[in-house]
């Protein structure tokens, strides 16, 4: 009676181990959803969410480029590269009239800085300093090659090329790598100044203009998101 006993609950054991070893070698190889997940589809409109969230791999209407293909296309079209990045904020835990410095932004060099035109609703005066700054840097050319970046999985700039899509631009880039993407193949950059919207004029500030020099900038930090 006793050995049959034993004999039994070794046998639910031995089943529970195997049904466990299947159970782990089934999570390791992963489900065809996890191995794969399901791809992120473009939104109607604008997205409005968590700007950091999981992006689209297209773009109606827009090109979707790399790094090289970015170095290239400055290389040999006169490209106008737009970074819609968000501006460092002041923090709000600093007493007032107290000296902040800014995160310097690291952008690729000849980049044109807007920060704010990328979000899902943007206020009136910045998208048309968006629409003005795109105007008089193409020229008002809508065939001349436009890239618009800011960081890694970051909404912000398919936003701003889906917008500069929709002022009828026909060779528009969207760049997901961002600025980490430009780095990690060891692109120089060199520090921007966002544009900054003149009162009645809708030109950009002069003291604003993005530094010509090609240096190397420190890394980002999570202001500069």
């Amino acid at each position: 009676m006793i050995l049959r006993s034993r004999a039994l609950a070794f046998g639910v054991l031995a089943g529970l181990a195997a049904l466990t070893g299947s159970a782990n070698r089934a999570q390791a190889a992963g489900s065809p959803e996890s191995a794969n997940p399901s791809p992120v589809a473009e939104p109607a409109g604008y997205w409005t969410g968590d700007i950091n969230a999981p992006t689209p791999t297209t773009l109606h209407g827009a090109r979707v480029v790399d790094a090289m293909q970015v170095s290239e296309l400055l290389k040999t079209s006169h490209a106008v590269v737009i970074d819609v990045s968000n501006a460092p904020r002041r923090p709000e835990s600093l007493a007032p009239g107290a000296p902040w410095m800014p995160t310097a932004h690291p952008g690729i060099p000849g980049a044109l800085w807007i920060p704010g035109a990328g979000m899902g609703v943007v206020p009136v005066s910045v998208e048309e300093f968006f629409r003005t700054q795109l105007a008089a840097s193409t020229g008002g050319d809508l065939s001349r090659p436009v890239v618009i970046y800011c960081h890694q999985r970051c909404w912000l700039s398919w936003n701003a090329a889906k917008r500069a899509v929709s002022y009828g631009y026909r060779n528009v880039s969207w760049f997901p790598q961002g600025i980490e993407g430009w780095r990690a193949h060891g692109l120089s950059t060199t520090e921007l100044k966002p544009a900054a919207l003149q009162a009645g004029t809708g030109r950009r500030s002069s003291e604003n203009r993005a530094p010509t020099t090609n240096r190397k900038a420190p890394a980002l930090s999570a202001s500069d998101q």
